[in-house]
């Protein structure tokens, strides 16, 4: 799976959504055959209209970030503490297709690979405990390529 994922974004091109504000997001995964998504529940505030819902870790483009993939790796830092441009852990994928979130906002969705897994999920609790917008995170594995999937791990 992780082969199919890699040659899927190498060779098809991103189409890119035109919209006032953008965002950006880490679809973080690990595995080879039976690969597990990392997502977040998001914390619940009811002046956040994506309040309460299962994501990628990611958000507002900031107009320090440089890139979409920037913003994409200082949220995941920011929301679980993942160091996304750290090589030794992560390696970048590929970027695959913007999709609208509403007229007003696009989002650009950037994929990693995670080559070493953590011992524990320790730095995801760090995250919550300074009352960033992930209020859990877990691991969703891909069992096949009708996208079956199943919550496998709460943190």
């Amino acid at each position: 799976m992780l082969r199919q994922l890699q040659r899927s974004l190498a060779r098809e091109a991103v189409r890119e959504v035109r919209a006032p504000k953008a965002a950006g997001v880490a679809c973080i995964v690990r595995g080879t055959e039976d690969l597990e998504v990392l997502y977040i529940l998001r914390a619940t505030n009811p002046l956040d209209r994506w309040s309460g819902q299962v994501a990628f870790p990611g958000g507002k483009h900031e107009e320090g970030d440089g890139s979409f993939k920037a913003t994409a790796e200082r949220e995941a830092f920011e929301e679980i503490s993942v160091d996304l441009a750290d090589a030794s852990r992560y390696a970048y994928l590929g970027r695959a297709d913007e999709v609208p979130a509403s007229p007003q906002l696009g989002v650009a969705c950037f994929v990693y690979h995670q080559a070493h897994p953590w011992k524990d999920n320790r730095q995801y609790h760090s995250a919550e405990r300074r009352g960033r917008s992930s209020k859990r995170c877990g691991i969703a594995e891909q069992k096949d390529t009708r996208a079956k999937s199943a919550a496998k791990a709460n943190c």
